[in-house]
């Protein structure tokens, strides 16, 4: 794992943390810096982490939005965690590659997590066409 953070205080706690679970291997802190790819792909050549926790207060949804797509599309299926001090939760971003046949799509689909108060298996979006026309019968 490679700890992101540019508040020190916060970063070295956080790094004394990681570091001192016996079943987490954090390979180093780093502070943001251009160029911050060149240098994660190296590491990532050179010592495949699985993880990227990045622990920031400060950056914007863009720029959160804009470097995760940067860091997925160099480096897939890498894990990112997004923490930030003055919240109760973590952001986890996953990729996978999978393969793109039509039938697997939609049962990947089918198989997604359902968010609280979002469509189901039997939504509209969701539904089977046979689920469709039992439901246009009743």
């Amino acid at each position: 794992m490679v700890l992101l953070c540019s508040q020190h205080l916060w970063g070295e706690s956080l790094e004394h943390i990681l570091g001192n679970a016996s079943d987490v291997e954090l390979l180093g802190r780093w502070e943001f810096e251009d160029p911050l790819l060149p240098r994660l792909a190296m590491l990532f050549k050179e010592q495949s982490p699985d993880l990227l926790v990045i622990a920031e207060e400060n950056l914007t949804h863009d720029r959160i939005t804009g470097l995760t797509a940067e860091i997925m599309e160099a480096i897939p299926n890498l894990t990112i965690i997004y923490v930030t001090p003055d919240q109760n939760i973590f952001r986890v971003y996953t990729s996978q590659s999978l393969p793109a046949r039509r039938s697997e799509l939609i049962e990947v689909i089918r198989n997604l997590p359902v968010r609280p108060g979002r469509f189901t298996a039997t939504s509209p979006v969701l539904a089977t066409k046979e689920d469709k026309s039992d439901k246009q019968a009743e």
